[in-house]
């Protein structure tokens, strides 16, 4: 069970979100000849994870280096899903996705015990834009929004380190532009890349996703590609440096 308190303004953004999605409400759009178009993806991430964990700074630095080969065994909790909605050129996207990692860290030299790393990721991506038809088989969205995150991160070394926590609740400010080009009625690949931070919340943000996509049926479409998802957070002498990157599979529905 996922555990984690979003802001209300996030809440909000979200939860309108997801019932302009509803079949519901796109037939009562239908009913009122609106283009409204949407589509909703659940997806499954399987991240490997790199990157550094500073809690204080009368504390050592913990290196935490997860491959994809272990991330079935210390992976403890995962959730994702993502949401489009359309209408003439304009797009409104959300992506939501939760990880939860336990995992052993490295410590500098000069502290030969072993470390345990415990580390909670939510982020809550919201972005309206605009769409640009380049070709008969190429489209262009540029965005601007918002990533909500709540980062929890823990480090213990037993018996001569406690476990010391580090959480962190903020909102980045973020640009995306997302590419999608149609080979045939099948087959069609997607870009998608997004920055942000720029010191308001985090110090830098970036994602980058690329899938190969399969029409299965009408409406019903088939996604396998990568997602890379960094952040790194630095205020006072407290740092979190995250990279976590993998092959996703999703599925699509339209209506």
């Amino acid at each position: 069970m996922l555990h984690t308190r979003i802001p209300p303004h996030i809440l909000c953004a979200s939860a309108l979100m997801l019932y302009a999605l509803s079949p519901a409400h796109a037939q009562s759009s239908d009913l009122e000849a609106s283009s409204w178009r949407f589509q909703l993806t659940p997806y499954v991430w399987t991240p490997s994870l790199r990157g550094s964990i500073t809690v204080s700074p009368s504390l050592p630095t913990a290196h935490v280096s997860e491959p994809f080969s272990d991330i079935w065994k210390d992976l403890h909790a995962s959730a994702f899903l993502n949401a489009t909605a359309r209408k003439d050129r304009y797009v409104l996207h959300l992506d939501m996705s939760h990880v939860s990692l336990h995992k052993s860290a490295s410590l500098p030299a000069g502290f030969p015990l072993e470390a345990k790393a415990r580390i909670k990721q939510t982020s809550v991506s919201v972005l309206g834009g605009y769409n640009w038809e380049l070709s008969a088989n190429d489209s262009l969205d540029a965005m601007v929004g918002a990533r909500w995150w709540n980062v929890r991160s823990s480090v213990e070394a037993q018996p001569l380190l406690p476990e010391t926590r580090l959480s962190k609740r903020f909102t980045d400010p973020i640009l995306a532009v997302r590419w999608r080009h149609q080979f045939n009625p099948q087959w069609s690949t997607l870009l998608y890349a997004d920055a942000g931070g720029f010191g308001v919340g985090s110090h830098a943000t970036w994602q980058v996703l690329a899938t190969v996509n399969y029409q299965v049926r009408e409406q019903l479409y088939l996604s396998l590609g990568y997602r890379q998802l960094n952040v790194d957070y630095r205020k006072d002498a407290q740092r979190m440096d995250l990279r976590l990157g993998g092959p996703i599979l999703g599925l699509t529905m339209q209506f």
